[in-house]
């Protein structure tokens, strides 16, 4: 029920939102089911990218591991800034995409 100091409003019919959680849910599911791993944890974390002639061609891990890579998804938020010299600073509820 809307206040009664309502008197109006607008529709856009082309605007829509997601269920964060159910999305990451089923696009982990969908990877997995492609033969994708999921690493986490302090000795998993991304000291820094492989780079080869301008090409992500990998990670190299914390623990001094390089996993090699055709293709590489940085997903670590306002934690890229650690890896790419890119103007993020963090603010609960922003992405950065």
């Amino acid at each position: 029920c809307l206040h009664p100091d309502v008197i109006g409003g607008w529709w856009f019919p082309e605007d829509a939102s997601v269920d964060a959680r159910r999305l990451i849910c089923g696009m982990r599911a969908a990877c997995v089911d492609r033969g994708i791993q999921f690493m986490w944890g302090d000795s998993c974390a991304a000291g820094s990218l492989e780079l080869i002639g301008g090409k992500c061609k990998g990670v190299k891990l914390a623990d001094g591991r390089i996993l090699s890579a055709n293709s590489v998804v940085v997903a670590n938020g306002s934690w890229m800034r650690n890896l790419l010299p890119v103007p993020i600073t963090p603010h609960k509820g922003q992405s950065f995409s």
